[in-house]
């Protein structure tokens, strides 16, 4: 007897579920958070509702994550002024799930692994990641070290002959101090290389002529290589037992010749019976453009882009969020958490646009079941 698609995938789905029951009661303890996620800006919609489960004892934690990323918007056919008004609407799903372990070697030593894996009707991603993390100088110190492996194959859905390959390679470094009961200090840099194919397979660069009219239609050429570094110093300091302030900056830069600078400023409150939690936050970025992005090409170029993230730009975030812990339901300690961010993205150098107010907003519960 043959299976459907749908049985194979309910069967499949009901083992899990057993299985999880059976894991389940393995452990002392098991949280669920259900949560749904919604951004919004000049160029679609991105819907994104995610289920992640923990069950855990005093030496093990078990993981795992499912989301789903509705995407809808137009794709421009080109990086051009007139681009939106010959852009393709498009919808599909991106779905992706995640499975994870931290094992509490000593009462100083932790480990943790995952893997990852991604699929849309043109790109598929597997990842793979380790870490360990250490507390020394009497356990007022903390150092992490990690690494990720990733393969991605790149396709085009109106192209089945098409396929590209990514491999991604990483490394995070992170160091923690607690300097005193109300101060911590924060550490992380984090190392990466690409190769592979870094393009959008439907991005088409115009090549003009010295007349306002494209003379030709070229796809979009990145280089095969991209090596990454970013550092971040972070404070977080406690003026008051319910007041906390997080203070960070990041240095990012790349061997395509992007500088970004990132500040951020978090400040968080919680009540003394921790029925809710409020906070606001602030970001501001800013980064020159890639060495071989153009706002406009006028002639034949091995290296093009139409990409705003390589061009020059800033962007400013302002966002809040709210946490409570009703009282029903409350030997599960339910948390349910709102968010909502506004970022205003301001372009020096991209045709298409100079400006664009993106809006993102989420609702998340949580619940343990002991």
């Amino acid at each position: 007897m043959q299976l459907s698609a749908s049985s194979a995938g309910t069967l499949l789905l009901t083992a899990l579920a057993l299985a999880a029951v059976c894991v389940a009661a393995c452990f002392d303890r098991a949280t669920t958070t259900a949560s749904y996620q919604h951004h919004q800006d000049d160029t679609g919609r991105i819907s994104t509702p995610e289920v992640r489960s923990t069950v855990d004892n005093e030496e093990l934690q078990l993981n795992t994550r499912w989301s789903a990323d509705v995407i809808s918007g137009a794709t421009p056919v080109a990086a051009a002024p007139d681009a939106y008004s010959r852009a393709s609407e498009f919808e599909q799903t991106r779905h992706e799930a995640q499975v994870g372990a931290n094992w509490q070697q000593s009462a100083e030593q932790q480990w943790a692994g995952g893997v990852t894996a991604s699929h849309e009707p043109d790109y598929d991603a597997l990842a793979l990641s380790t870490a360990v993390s250490r507390d020394i100088l009497d356990r007022h110190a903390t150092v992490i070290v990690g690494a990720d492996a990733g393969f991605d194959h790149v396709g085009r859905v109106d192209d089945p002959l098409f396929s590209r390959s990514l491999w991604t390679v990483g490394v995070a470094v992170e160091f923690s101090h607690i300097i005193n009961p109300q101060l911590v200090a924060h550490l992380g840099w984090d190392f990466e290389t690409r190769s592979g194919f870094q393009s959008n397979p439907y991005r088409w660069v115009p090549v003009y002529d010295g007349s306002h009219r494209p003379a030709l239609m070229l796809h979009e050429q990145h280089p095969h290589r991209r090596v990454r570094n970013a550092m971040e110093p972070m404070v977080v300091w406690a003026p008051h037992h319910e007041l906390f302030v997080h203070m960070g900056y990041r240095f990012y830069a790349d061997d395509w010749g992007v500088r970004g600078h990132t500040g951020q400023l978090r400040l968080f409150h919680a009540d003394d019976s921790d029925r809710y939690r409020t906070g606001v936050r602030l970001r501001g970025y800013t980064q020159n453009d890639a060495r071989f992005y153009r706002e406009r090409y006028d002639d034949v170029q091995t290296l093009r882009t139409g990409d705003p993230r390589l061009s020059r730009m800033y962007s400013l975030t302002a966002g809040g969020r709210l946490e409570l812990r009703p009282e029903l339901f409350d030997r599960h300690r339910p948390r349910l958490s709102l968010n909502y961010d506004a970022t205003l993205y301001r372009y020096a150098n991209y045709p298409v646009r100079s400006s664009m107010l993106a809006h993102s907003w989420g609702l998340n519960l949580t619940m343990e079941w002991k």
